[in-house]
């Protein structure tokens, strides 16, 4: 594929012909045109709406690929539209609940094991801040809590 200088006009472009194709009823192709606009722009909710579209006029010959794909482009869509829910998506994820690990041992680990606990913090990203905030406010909360009373 060539590179244009706009990829969002081209993306647009493309994403207006996946309407021709889907209207016709030529679902297969208006998917590729959906999926090569979403490459080009990522960042536009109601391509993954119509991902979805179209991959649904195959629902009765959907393998589990298939069902991966619907679910990445529907929590892509939700985090696009409400990027508060980006963060009980990413709280779902397997590295969400490492990094929370990774924050709870640096309590117990001292020298080396410490230091390098703290390295695979700071590598993990967004993630690692989002799992070391949200542990620092459950200390905190707990801190608040009078012994004795939870929550």
């Amino acid at each position: 594929m060539l590179f244009s200088k706009n990829p969002q006009k081209k993306a647009k472009k493309l994403e207006a012909q996946g309407d021709q194709l889907f209207s016709k009823g030529d679902f297969k192709k208006a998917l590729k045109k959906y999926q090569a606009s979403q490459e080009l722009d990522p960042e536009r909710p109601e391509i993954y709406h119509k991902l979805n579209e179209s991959l649904n006029q195959f629902s009765d010959s959907w393998n589990e690929s298939d069902f991966e794909k619907s679910m990445d482009w529907t929590l892509r869509q939700q985090a696009l539209e409400n990027p508060i829910s980006q963060l009980a998506i990413e709280r779902l994820s397997l590295e969400y609940q490492e990094q929370l690990q990774h924050c709870q041992s640096l309590l117990v680990l001292e020298g080396e094991a410490l230091e390098k606990k703290q390295l695979n913090l700071y590598q993990g990203g967004k993630v690692a801040a989002l799992a070391l905030s949200d542990f620092l406010i459950s200390l905190k909360k707990a801190m608040e809590t009078p012994q004795g009373q939870e929550d």
